[in-house]
């Protein structure tokens, strides 16, 4: 079901001139109707409808699509809103798009939330109508009309009725409206028979039509925003990091944020025309994909999984990158057909794209392909892949390359858009990334690619002592794209996954064990290196050792082994050389930890252990509670119940 959020707004408020995108307590007031349609995710488009360009202009900073201009028959006085949704729907019919459900928003309403817009959207799979609305705060059976100056009842038969046995009646909340598209056009309004309602609290409603109205709703609108403060902090759990039951793993907010902020400085000051995606299979927690959304990014997935997690915290279909060599069918044509970047890397995906295109002859699809270019002609000893190379993308050398990219250009609306140069190398350098950059202008020169976009993909040092960061990649990347690329014209892609992640997460454990074997001291913590490195690739981890009291009051150790919790041999994470003794009650802190950990961790011996996030305001929040039997057993069954 594809569904578009309309909001009308037009030009010439005659009671408060200017009135929606009049600053409502700091934003422009029609920003908080396109926030809350983003934030639900319920939408493949949020647009505006308007026929005044400063709206236009304010509406698309805020977020939203403007795809055409409002006609004057519905920019009057006495236009009503189905006629403005009938508009709309029919335009968008007109460039080849149809939606199965809408929901037409008013700009004036901000106390709308994304929870709400979610709720009525949910409602028309079962309804073919939603209204919110709110109970009248006073029975309106007990109400007076004046006739000859005096007052009468309107309903004198409730006169002696109690009013907890008056029926209870609701208005409006005029805050939006959601239908499904059939519906609508068969009655030609909204108002159908099988409308059911969301019901409003007062706190949630509040007209604004005059000056005064406007004063009301500012000063109801902070409170009830302090309000939602207070719970926020009492429900972020407040907690003493030292009191944490280790074993945790633990983000720093204002850590991620200096590499989130340092990424996109990097990028407005080299190629000021970019997209940053999150590479979602680095670390999938929750938390740290909305963190992510609410900084701007796209998701970059690479399967229908990743790709439904993604959607249901947030991203928009037109937010995401689908990579990967094996793709689901039914997603490649979602994202696709609602906007999203596709890097195209497998054999099949000709064809699919091939018969999509043929089924939306009046569409124009983009898509990207993934180079598989020997690097190591230009930077020898470089590539990370066995010694036949990577086996990801199209091969430049064969030609398999120029076959697909052939084959996308016979399609008459399919456009080659972009190049995805993603490859691991072993040093992660800047003269790699620039290698790489040079891959890309010589595929756009050689098979005369106007391009979009060029997708640098991720595998970026970040958080490393020594090595390069974002400060350092971004203008070698920039140098070389700038001998073809135009910046206004061509976007730069990047997908930093651990380089994200990294310096901003700790690993906690705890001291539980000493155990002396011959001439070996073991130390045995809580965690293991299931937990810093799942595959066993490592013999090292960055590390600090938090003693317990005064680590010179200690006798120094020559040698100290720390291993981990499980079972296993192997389990063992590294060296103590001459330092003080490690007690029980001492913490091990593994550093640079977030990426390919958190979602990699096996369910082996124990499981998934807490994530807590250390807010910017110094409180901690548990994005992820520890998990026991009871998360283990609920996808497991056993003949006969447990």
């Amino acid at each position: 079901m594809t569904s578009v959020a309309i909001i009308t707004a037009r030009g010439g408020s005659k009671r408060i001139p200017g009135k929606n995108i009049r600053e409502f307590c700091g934003r422009p007031i029609i920003a908080y109707s396109i926030s809350a349609a983003i934030e639900s995710g319920a939408f493949d488009e949020v647009m505006v409808s308007t026929d005044d360009e400063a709206i236009a202009e304010v509406a698309k900073k805020a977020g939203a699509k403007v795809p055409f201009m409002r006609s004057n028959e519905t920019s009057g006085d006495f236009a009503t809103t189905d006629e403005v949704i009938a508009e709309v729907l029919g335009a968008y019919k007109e460039r080849g798009i149809e939606f199965d459900r809408f929901c037409c928003i008013y700009p004036t309403a901000p106390f709308i939330t994304a929870k709400r817009l979610l709720e009525a959207m949910k409602c028309l799979d079962t309804h073919e109508s939603v209204t919110p609305v709110t109970q009248f705060s006073y029975p309106p059976q007990r109400g007076f009309v004046i006739e000859n100056e005096r007052l009468v009842r309107k309903y004198p038969e409730f006169a002696t009725t109690r009013s907890q046995d008056l029926e209870k009646l609701y208005h409006d909340s005029g805050q939006f409206y959601a239908c499904r598209t059939d519906a609508f056009f068969r009655d030609n309004t909204t108002d159908v028979d099988d409308m059911v309602p969301v019901i409003l609290s007062e706190d949630e409603v509040q007209d604004i039509d005059t000056f005064e109205d406007w004063r009301i709703a500012e000063e109801k609108f902070k409170a009830l925003k302090a309000k939602k403060e207070r719970e926020a902090s009492a429900e972020n759990k407040l907690f003493d990091d030292a009191s944490l039951k280790t074993p945790y793993y633990r983000i720093d907010e204002s850590a991620l944020d200096a590499d989130i902020n340092m990424l996109k400085t990097a990028l407005q000051d080299s190629w000021n025309n970019y997209i940053c995606s999150y590479s979602v299979k680095t670390n999938s927690l929750p938390w740290l994909l909305a963190h992510f959304r609410d900084n701007g990014f796209f998701a970059e997935v690479v399967s229908k999984e990743e790709y439904e997690l993604s959607r249901k915290i947030g991203f928009r279909a037109s937010d995401i990158i689908y990579n990967g060599p094996i793709k689901d069918k039914d997603t490649f044509r979602e994202v696709l057909l609602k906007g999203g970047l596709v890097n195209m890397d497998s054999n099949y995906e000709p064809e699919w794209l091939k018969e999509l295109s043929g089924s939306h002859p009046d569409k124009t699809f983009n898509v990207g392909v993934r180079v598989n270019y020997d690097i190591a002609k230009l930077i020898p000893d470089e590539v990370l892949a066995d010694e036949e190379g990577s086996r990801f993308g199209y091969c430049y050398e064969n030609g398999e390359l120029e076959r697909v990219i052939n084959k996308i250009k016979s399609l008459s609306n399919v456009r080659v858009a972009g190049l995805h140069l993603h490859s691991s190398t072993k040093s992660r350098s800047t003269e790699a990334y620039k290698a790489l950059a040079k891959v890309a202008v010589l595929v756009a020169k050689e098979f005369d690619l106007s391009l979009d976009y060029v997708d640098m993909g991720g595998g970026y040092y970040g958080g490393v002592e020594g090595k390069p960061d974002f400060r350092d990649y971004v203008p070698a990347i920039a140098e070389v794209l700038s001998e073809h690329f135009d910046v206004n014209k061509t976007k730069l892609v990047m997908e930093p996954g651990v380089s994200m992640v990294s310096s901003s997460f700790n690993f906690v454990t705890s001291v539980i064990d000493t155990k002396d074997v011959r001439e070996h001291r073991y130390v045995i913590i809580d965690g293991s290196r299931v937990n810093m490195n799942p595959q066993v690739t490592r013999r090292w981890y960055p590390h600090r050792l938090e003693y317990k009291g005064e680590a010179t009051d200690r006798s120094v150790i020559l040698n100290q082994m720390v291993c981990g919790a499980t079972c296993m041999e192997y389990d063992r994470m590294f060296p103590v050389e001459k330092a003080a003794e490690l007690k029980a009650g001492d913490r091990v802190v593994f550093t640079n930890a977030g990426g390919y950990t958190v979602c990699l961790t096996p369910l082996f011996i124990h499981y998934f252990p807490a994530v807590y996030v250390k807010k910017s305001d110094g409180s901690f929040y548990e994005a992820r509670s520890p998990w026991t039997n009871e998360e283990f057993m609920m996808k497991n069954h056993i003949q006969g119940g447990f």
